[in-house]
C-alpha cells in the first residue's frame, strides 16, 4: 500500500524567496527531457509569475522537512474561444525517488481548488 501523501506533504503556492528551489526542480525536470534551457531564464519567469499572479501560479510540494519535492507551474492568457483568461500547467514535477504517490494529482488538485476559489483568476485551466 502506498503512502498518503496528504500526511507527509504539504502544497501551496511558491513563496518568493523560494524560487532557487524551484529553478532547481525545474533544471532537474528539463535535464530529464534533455531539454537545454538557460536557467537564468527560468528563474526570471518564476520570479514573474510569483510576483505578479495575473501571469499564472507556481505550487510547490513539501516534505515535512520543508524540502520540496514537486511542482507545478501554470500560465495564464487572454483566449478568445474562452472569452477571456484561460490558461494551463505548463510544467508539472516530482523528484524521481517521491513519484508513485500522488504528488502529481494533488498538485493538479490543489490548482483546481485555488481556481475554484478564485474564479476571476483562472477560470479555465487545461
Amino acid at each position: 500500500m502506498k503512502p498518503n501523501p496528504t500526511q507527509k506533504f504539504q502544497l501551496r503556492l511558491l513563496k518568493i524567496e523560494e524560487v532557487d528551489a524551484a529553478v532547481d526542480l525545474l533544471g532537474r525536470q528539463l535535464g530529464e527531457h534533455g531539454v537545454k534551457t538557460d536557467l537564468g531564464k527560468v528563474r526570471s519567469v518564476i520570479e514573474r509569475i510569483v510576483k505578479d499572479d495575473r501571469l499564472g501560479f507556481v505550487l510547490v510540494a513539501l516534505e515535512k522537512n520543508q524540502r520540496p519535492v514537486g511542482i507545478a507551474l501554470g500560465c495564464a492568457f487572454l483566449g478568445v474561444e474562452h472569452g477571456g483568461t484561460s490558461g494551463w500547467i505548463e510544467e508539472l514535477y516530482v523528484l524521481p525517488e517521491f513519484r508513485e504517490r500522488g504528488i502529481g494529482a494533488l498538485l493538479v488538485a490543489i490548482r483546481r481548488a485555488i481556481v475554484n476559489a478564485s474564479q476571476a483568476a483562472l477560470p479555465r485551466m487545461m
